[in-house]
C-alpha cells in the first residue's frame, strides 16, 4: 500500500507538472516579448514634443522640425546593435539631409552609461546628425521605449508613422523615404 502512495504521489506530480507546460506554452504561443512592444502604442499618433540639450550645446525641439520627415532613434553606447546601425543613420543623414530629412539620436538611460561614453560613442562613429542624452527618462518613457534600439519614422505632420525595433537597415529607411514627398532644402 506504501508503494502505492508513492508511484500516486509521482504520477501525479509528473501529470501536474505537464500539465502546466502545456498551459504555458499555449499562453506563450505567438506572444510578441515585452521588448517588442516598444513604441507600439503611439504608432498613429502625434509625435511626443520633447526639448533637450544637443552634445553640440545647442537646444533642441522635436515640434520646431515638424513639417519635415524626421528619423528618431533610441540608443545607447552598451548597446552592439545601436553600434551597428550607427553608420547606416550617419550614412542616411549625409544623403538625406539636403532634402530636409532629419536624423535625431538619442541616448536612451535604458541602459545607464556615463556622459564620457556617449562623446565617445559619437566621436567614434563620426556621428554629425543631432544627438542628446535623455538624462531623466523623459523622452524614453513618452515613447514608451522598452528596449534598444527604437527607430520611429515620424512624417512631415508629425505623426508617427511606423516604428522598428532592434537593428535597422538602410533599405528599410530607404523604403519609407522612398514613400515621402522630399524637397531640396
Amino acid at each position: 500500500m506504501a508503494n502505492f502512495r508513492i508511484y500516486f504521489v509521482v504520477l501525479l506530480t509528473f501529470l501536474f507538472f505537464i500539465c502546466a507546460v502545456i498551459f504555458i506554452s499555449f499562453g506563450m504561443y505567438k506572444k510578441t516579448p515585452i521588448t517588442g512592444l516598444s513604441g507600439a502604442n503611439i504608432v498613429g499618433k502625434p509625435a511626443p514634443n520633447f526639448s533637450l540639450i544637443l552634445t553640440s550645446e545647442e537646444y533642441f525641439r522635436l515640434s520646431d522640425n515638424f513639417g519635415k520627415p524626421i528619423i528618431l532613434n533610441f540608443w545607447n553606447p552598451y548597446c552592439p546593435p545601436c553600434a551597428e546601425e550607427s553608420p547606416i543613420l550617419q550614412d542616411i543623414w549625409l544623403t538625406y539631409k539636403n532634402k530636409g530629412v532629419l536624423v535625431v539620436g538619442i541616448d536612451s538611460p535604458v541602459i545607464n552609461a556615463p556622459e564620457e561614453a556617449t562623446t565617445s560613442y559619437i566621436n567614434n562613429f563620426n556621428l554629425s546628425f543631432p544627438t542628446g542624452r535623455d538624462t531623466g527618462a523623459k523622452i524614453t518613457i513618452d515613447y514608451g521605449v522598452l528596449a534598444l534600439p527604437v527607430t520611429f519614422f515620424i512624417n512631415q505632420k508629425g505623426e508617427v508613422e511606423f516604428r522598428k525595433v532592434g537593428l535597422i537597415t538602410r533599405e528599410e529607411i530607404s523604403m519609407w523615404l522612398d514613400t515621402l514627398d522630399l524637397q531640396n532644402y
